[in-house]
């Protein structure tokens, strides 16, 4: 597993002006507290089509935990886009 301090590694991946992360980050803020989670909440805002294909980025937002899409959907799609 994906851990940096035992906390487990949540990462919130986003376009510039994505209305939805603002939103998406509070939610799992308190998600965590509610379950008394100790996460490390990393917000990356993707500017290019190389970070998107580098970071697995399906669509603004993206939320990721310990490396793995939280949307079971994804499985093994590549179609990456800033988007």
């Amino acid at each position: 597993m994906n851990m940096t301090d035992n906390k487990i590694s949540v990462r919130l991946l986003h376009v510039n002006g994505c209305p939805s992360a603002g939103p998406t980050a509070e939610l799992i803020k308190k998600i965590a507290s509610d379950m008394k989670l100790d996460i490390q909440l990393e917000d990356i805002t993707i500017t290019t089509q190389e970070e998107a294909i580098e970071k697995r980025f399906f669509g603004s937002p993206t939320v990721q935990i310990n490396g793995k899409d939280i949307d079971p959907t994804v499985g093994n799609f590549n179609a990456f886009t800033l988007a």
